[in-house]
């Protein structure tokens, strides 16, 4: 056994996979084999590959929370807007976690580990669990912490030198980290190309 070697082999990897192996106490490996691959998968995704998948997910959440969402409410379409939140969601978590270099696990457990991120994981997993419970509720409420995740997120990126967008939209910061990504496939998975 091993950990992957090139791109190609991580991208074939489930990351709910690599998330499992790289969690928990390991009770015995006398040998050591699973330590060592351990080891490797915590090293985490190729830089590249892992701003690729960073600059489509920020694309994703701009999208679906800061473009869609507010159209499908002022348009009556209740079901499309809570799809929209959904995305929002689901990529914001994902964004989440490639900031903080660590694997996504299964989604029935991913806002829970959320809060045990570094910063802004505490602060995502408290907005995150307040947007959903307002997004059907009291959606401009929901509309407004939208945005107030999307700053976060925004910060976070300016803070780790990713990216030097002045606004908040998310897409705006997907371009800039996609434009970091030299190799061509990456570049189309990052939607840059």
């Amino acid at each position: 056994a091993r950990a992957p070697e090139t791109v190609d082999e991580w991208r074939a990897v489930p990351e709910a996979g690599l998330a499992a192996a790289t969690n928990g106490e390991l009770f015995a490996d006398p040998a050591g084999e699973f330590t060592s691959v351990r080891a490797a998968l915590l090293d985490f995704y190729p830089e590249e590959l892992r701003l690729a998948k960073l600059a489509r997910r920020l694309h994703a959440a701009g999208q679906s929370g800061q473009y869609n969402w507010p159209r499908c409410l002022r348009r009556g379409e209740g079901v499309a807007a809570m799809l929209a939140v959904a995305g929002f969601v689901d990529a914001v978590l994902a964004a989440a976690f490639l900031l903080a270099r660590r694997f996504r696990p299964f989604p029935k457990w991913a806002h829970r580990a959320l809060g045990q991120l570094p910063a802004p994981g505490p602060r995502l997993h408290g907005l995150l669990s307040e947007l959903v419970a307002s997004s059907a509720a009291a959606p401009a409420h929901g509309l407004d912490l939208a945005e107030e995740i999307s700053a976060l997120l925004a910060g976070s990126l300016r803070a780790l030198g990713l990216s030097s967008a002045p606004s908040d939209f998310l897409v705006d910061h997907a371009r800039e980290v996609a434009g970091r990504v030299a190799d061509p496939v990456l570049r189309r998975l990052a939607g840059a190309a």
